[in-house]
């Protein structure tokens, strides 16, 4: 088995290491110049600016993916902090235990790759955010030679290329969210919109008792999207503007 690293202090180090990159992709982003800030880098003719600007979109993409892993950095600290000085020693078994029937149930290691739940550490203290392809492939050959598996042995059996610390936490980050929020099989979360609630109380009753009345409503998504062109009207006014 692999060794094993201080939860609490990588999650801050990785935290920390999240913010550092955001704070530089922010300033980057507003050293640069407006025009080159653009959602179609292919509509500039100039080849430098396309290159330019398709780097500045491409760093936008990688700082939404680093702020989205800050966030679940957060989380995870926040479930630290909650499970106080002395875990319990049983958590990571546990979460193990809920990878078993999972691995079982795979029939290839591009299955396990889909749905692998990776460490949010990995992207900012592993190495590239990639489990191994040929150790997926070598877990689930052992799977299929030695099911239904039921024990740990999956770990510490499988020949060929060998497990680091960033697999392992991977396969740990996937236990602790499967034992988390399991779903029915066949089911999945396509998507979470926000719903706003009205309560209204009614009665009292004669003997006394309320009732309570709940509407909701479905409220307004948000999404990230490109902007739309400017229309005739505001490029008039930028027309006015300069003139």
């Amino acid at each position: 088995m692999v060794a094993r690293r201080d939860d609490e202090l990588s999650a801050w180090a990785a935290f920390d290491r999240a913010t550092r990159r955001l704070t530089d992709a922010a300033a980057a982003q507003a050293a640069a110049q407006g025009w080159l800030r653009t959602e179609r880098p292919g509509d500039l003719t100039d080849p430098v600016n396309q290159a330019n600007a398709a780097a500045l979109l491409e760093a936008r993409r990688q700082a939404l993916l680093d702020l989205a892993g800050r966030h679940r950095l957060d989380a995870a600290l926040d479930a630290l902090t909650a499970r106080g000085a002395n875990p319990p020693p049983s958590t990571a078994l546990i979460q193990f235990k809920v990878l078993l029937p999972w691995l079982n149930g795979l029939a290839s290691g591009d299955d396990m790759l889909d749905q692998l739940l990776p460490d949010p550490r990995r992207r900012f203290l592993g190495t590239p955010p990639a489990f191994d392809p040929a150790l997926a492939d070598a877990m689930i050959a052992y799977v299929a030679a030695h099911r239904p598996i039921g024990t740990l042995a999956v770990f510490d059996g499988v020949q060929g290329p060998k497990m680091d610390d960033d697999d392992f936490w991977d396969l740990l980050s996937t236990g602790a969210r499967r034992q988390a929020g399991p779903l029915p099989a066949g089911q999945s979360v396509g998507v979470l919109v926000p719903l706003r609630l009205v309560t209204r109380f009614l009665g009292p009753e004669p003997d006394g008792t309320w009732r309570m009345r709940v509407r909701v409503y479905p409220d307004d998504a948000c999404r990230d999207r490109a902007p739309r062109p400017a229309d005739v009207d505001e490029l008039e006014a930028v027309r006015a503007m300069w003139e």
